[in-house]
């Protein structure tokens, strides 16, 4: 039984099969742990169809199922968001129970949640709420579990003011919720950055009680480093030495961010230095956030720097390091050194993101360097870098303040052949092209062929 739950938790049904027949060539007689485990590695990968003729099996081998059985079951059911198959499954376990006159398969709270959590799952909330009501009607208590898969649910779907009402009913029925239960809304408030609702909600986990754990607080930091708050993210991870809750590296990283946003490469530094005092170690995603704090505070020699100091703490730089660092030089208006570091790290076989090869480009264009700025759009097309239209557009315009209309109109049909969308910014270059050059009928055929495109026409394309 041991092995074949061993081959169960690593979802390995084919081995706990096989070792299920061997057991009467042993000379190991098959008992009720035997099936379960069988059944468990089913349920663990969600194949309803062989949880199924194992627990059938086992009734026609003369192996009464148990509660664990059934519930193996319902929970392969859950896994695979069956709800009609779960709810069978439970009015077959509660009918068995009746008939046989045993509590042995009388569906507890754990069967409840398996059937709640597989209509939740499949968008049933109205059958998962009827599951809970008829828990309460039968004197099984309601688990935190029981409202989590619910409140999960409806948070995943963005339906986060009926995800509120739940968490409000679980208390109304007397179930303190979990930090989880609360960490289910605040991920989502934290990703669509509402600050407003996701302080309210964890003021009121407080005001009940409840520990916040280190992922709630580094939802909370996330809000705040994505407005470049970093008042708000010193407070956060003062609460969290507070409540004494641990800070972990990804704690260290979203503030990071924060520094970032703000420009502010100092109080990036300090955090980086502070970790180090929590005996966590700086990885690559927390010098990659230094270094692009040095890059919005326009200083290129401390991105530079750090790029060193990473290198020299055994890290490899990636495309996030070499885009920050030439993005440093370019906030600073330093487009020849920002092409040199670029030369220099594809030496080294790196490669800078499709948005920094863009903003190089732009910026190189806007200096009137033409030559240079077409031979590293020539390269990012050669390297297939994603191109976005962006450069495209950047070489038009500077082609258009020069009333260039051939060579802008070669970089439109340039950017077609790349599979680069042309928007609106991509027309409207080429028609300031055209009437800088005084070609009125050449201006009206652009913006035909905007109008063909589906491309809607702005004010900066009238003007």
């Amino acid at each position: 039984n041991m092995v074949i739950s061993a081959c169960a938790k690593q979802g390995d049904i084919a081995r706990a099969e096989g070792w299920l027949e061997k057991m009467p060539q042993l000379g190991v007689e098959k008992d009720v742990m035997s099936y379960n485990a069988v059944i468990d590695a089913c349920a663990r990968t969600g194949d309803v169809d062989r949880a199924e003729q194992w627990l059938c099996r086992m009734r026609d081998e003369g192996t009464a199922p148990n509660v664990v059985s059934y519930s193996s079951v319902l929970h392969a059911c859950a896994k695979a968001s069956d709800a009609v198959r779960a709810e069978s499954w439970l009015k077959t376990m509660s009918e068995d129970s009746a008939g046989n006159k045993t509590t042995a398969t009388e569906p507890n709270a754990i069967c409840y949640n398996a059937v709640i959590h597989a209509c939740a799952k499949s968008g049933r909330i109205d059958r998962a709420a009827h599951w809970i009501d008829r828990m309460s009607s039968i004197g099984t208590q309601p688990t935190v579990n029981s409202y989590s898969t619910i409140i999960d649910k409806l948070a995943k779907d963005g339906d986060l003011e009926g995800a509120e009402k739940w968490l409000a009913k679980m208390a109304d029925a007397g179930v303190e919720a979990d930090v989880v239960s609360y960490n289910m809304i605040l991920c989502n408030y934290s990703r669509s950055g509402d600050m407003e609702r996701a302080s309210k909600l964890f003021e009121q986990l407080l005001a009940r009680g409840v520990a916040p754990n280190t992922v709630c607080l580094n939802l909370m930091i996330n809000l705040h480093a994505r407005t470049g708050d970093t008042a708000s993210v010193k407070r956060r991870l003062k609460e969290m030495r507070h409540f004494g809750v641990s800070l972990d590296k990804v704690s260290f990283n979203t503030a990071i961010k924060a520094f970032v946003r703000s420009g502010d490469a100092m109080g990036a530094e300090m955090l980086l230095q502070e970790m180090r005092t929590y005996g966590l170690q700086p990885d690559l995603c927390t010098y990659n956030g230094v270094i692009s704090a040095c890059a919005r505070a326009k200083d290129p020699d401390r991105a530079e720097q750090w790029m060193n100091k990473l290198i020299r703490d055994g890290w490899t730089p990636d495309a996030g390091t070499c885009s920050a660092v030439v993005d440093a030089c370019l906030q600073a208006n330093q487009i020849s050194r920002a092409e040199q570091c670029l030369q220099k790290m594809e030496a080294k076989g790196l490669q800078a993101n499709a948005q920094t090869y863009s903003a190089l480009v732009q910026a190189i264009a806007k200096s009137g360097a033409m030559e240079r700025a077409e031979l590293l759009l020539a390269k990012m097309e050669v390297a297939k870098v994603d191109a976005s239209g962006t450069a495209y557009n950047a070489l038009i315009s500077a082609y258009a303040r020069r009333s260039d209309i051939e060579q802008a109109e070669k970089v439109f049909a340039r950017m077609a052949e790349a599979g680069a969308d042309a928007d609106v910014a991509s027309y409207s270059a080429m028609i300031h092209a055209c009437a800088k050059a005084s070609d009125l009928p050449r201006a009206e055929k652009w913006m035909a062929k905007m109008d063909k495109a589906g491309v809607e026409a702005n004010v900066v394309t009238y003007n």
